[in-house]
């Protein structure tokens, strides 16, 4: 028989006791390295541009070297437009993630120590994530981008102009658009 995930190596990378633990700046280098990996370089989430980008430390942003777009750690990903400590969205994970049978927006609330609707907000858009290969340990898949179910707010559009968005499904052969979203 084999064994549960949750009792695996791989689904204890880090305890909820080590992400609270974290400072804000090594939770800040624990993102960027899931996000990015351990080198310089980082994505613009506007042109697409992988380059060493300019670091406003103070912000602690990034200004994209061809188009002149700032952006954060959380651009693009499902925490964009949310103003919580980076930690939060940590524990966030980790609860969300370690509870297999999925958790109530109050006891998210009551364990993050945020306002409910906060917590329903981050319980709404964890569910379509919660994938085998999110749960096996891999924080990073969280953070490169929205899944398919998921689909981000609009953002201003950078100078040099962003990519169009990806669509969010397409129809199934023989079916009309209209049908296909439903």
């Amino acid at each position: 028989m084999t064994q549960h995930f949750l009792l695996n190596a791989q689904a204890r990378s880090m305890s909820l006791r080590q992400i609270f633990a974290l400072s804000d700046d090594a939770a800040f280098d624990f993102f960027r390295k899931s996000r990015w990996g351990n080198g310089d370089e980082v994505t613009c989430p506007c042109c697409g541009s992988i380059a060493k980008h300019y670091f406003i430390s103070t912000r602690k942003q990034w200004r994209c070297r061809d188009c002149k777009h700032t952006f954060s750690l959380t651009s693009g990903t499902l925490f964009a437009f949310h103003k919580l400590p980076l930690k939060v969205y940590l524990g966030a994970v980790a609860i969300y993630t370690n509870a297999v049978k999925g958790i109530s927006a109050l006891q998210l609330s009551r364990d993050l120590d945020v306002q409910y609707k906060t917590a329903f907000v981050l319980a709404h858009n964890l569910t379509p994530i919660k994938t085998p290969t999110v749960r096996g340990g891999r924080l990073g898949v969280l953070l490169l981008g929205y899944p398919a179910a998921a689909t981000p707010k609009p953002s201003p559009c950078c100078p040099a102009g962003c990519p169009p968005p990806i669509p969010a499904a397409v129809p199934a052969p023989g079916l009309p658009s209209g049908l296909a979203s439903a």
